[in-house]
């Protein structure tokens, strides 16, 4: 799966609220079954227990349901490991989705590369 461009806006101060504190340009965020948290990683720091409130402010949005169920994305639930991760670019303030392997790689790496989605 390519990284795909996420077609909303992020919450204001995102991961900021999410509890990230970190300085790295590249932060994956997904939601963690069996602890039911939210978990983010920049590679060098990790949290599994982000503010949820947070995380539900984008994902429980009508319009970012619709198009997450119609692109088949699994950014995880309390039943179902993720299958893909949210990547937020801290500068762009920009958000993309992609499977977990691709966005640990994007993570790992700092490197975002634009795909058309």
């Amino acid at each position: 799966m390519p990284l795909i461009s996420l077609p909303f806006n992020l919450p204001r101060a995102f991961l900021d609220r999410l509890g990230y504190r970190g300085d790295r340009h590249i932060v994956a965020v997904w939601f963690e079954p069996g602890v039911d948290e939210v978990a983010f990683t920049d590679a060098v720091h990790g949290l599994v227990g982000a503010d949820r409130y947070v995380y539900w402010e984008l994902t429980r949005r009508t319009e970012v349901q619709a198009w997450i169920r119609e692109h088949g994305i699994n950014l995880g639930n309390s039943d179902q490991s993720a299958a893909h991760w949210l990547i937020v670019d801290r500068v762009t303030e920009r958000a993309y989705v992609a499977d977990v392997v691709s966005a640990r790689d994007h993570v790992r790496t700092q490197i975002l590369e634009e795909w058309a989605g």
